[in-house]
């Protein structure tokens, strides 16, 4: 579409999802310089950065969470455009799931894609920890008149 100049290149969109970690690579960079207004990028972060860093390391073990944060905010600053984020639900890491919508409601997230692991594990327990996670952040929605501001995957009446 590039080469030919087509008509469908002004009307295409590229989504990703990174972890952000490699983000301000002169590759990374160079890719978006060219073609940023192509891209719509997420990129995911967990929750608080003890949780995130719980969650996702580099391949030195260290956490990301800090370069997660530093490509969120040079991503906003370059395009001026929100970034979303997709936050990973297990059964390890489901109680703080209200506190760790709180952090990124925080870090001025508008759109907050919530997605469960897939892996055995959950119980009827998990269940009823989500349930009651989910209440929280529902009434902090609501309490705070958020509930137009801000998009929560989970709260979405078209997924289901």
């Amino acid at each position: 579409m590039i080469i030919m100049n087509h008509p469908w290149l002004y009307y295409t969109v590229i989504n990703m999802s990174s972890n952000g970690v490699l983000y301000d690579t002169d590759d990374v960079q160079d890719y978006f310089q060219n073609y940023g207004f192509l891209t719509y990028l997420g990129i995911s972060i967990d929750g608080s950065k003890e949780l995130h860093d719980s969650c996702r390391v580099d391949y030195l073990g260290n956490g990301s969470y800090d370069k997660a944060i530093a490509a969120v905010k040079k991503y906003r600053q370059q395009f001026h455009r929100e970034a979303p984020t997709k936050m990973t639900l297990a059964p390890n890491n489901i109680q703080y799931l209200s506190n760790a919508i709180f952090n990124l409601i925080e870090e001025n997230y508008k759109e907050i894609h919530l997605n469960c692991v897939y892996e055995p594990g959950w119980t009827v327990e998990h269940a009823k920890i989500m349930y009651q996670e989910l209440k929280i952040v529902a009434d902090y929605i609501i309490d705070n008149n958020l509930y137009n501001k801000i998009f929560i995957s989970l709260f979405n009446e078209d997924k289901f």
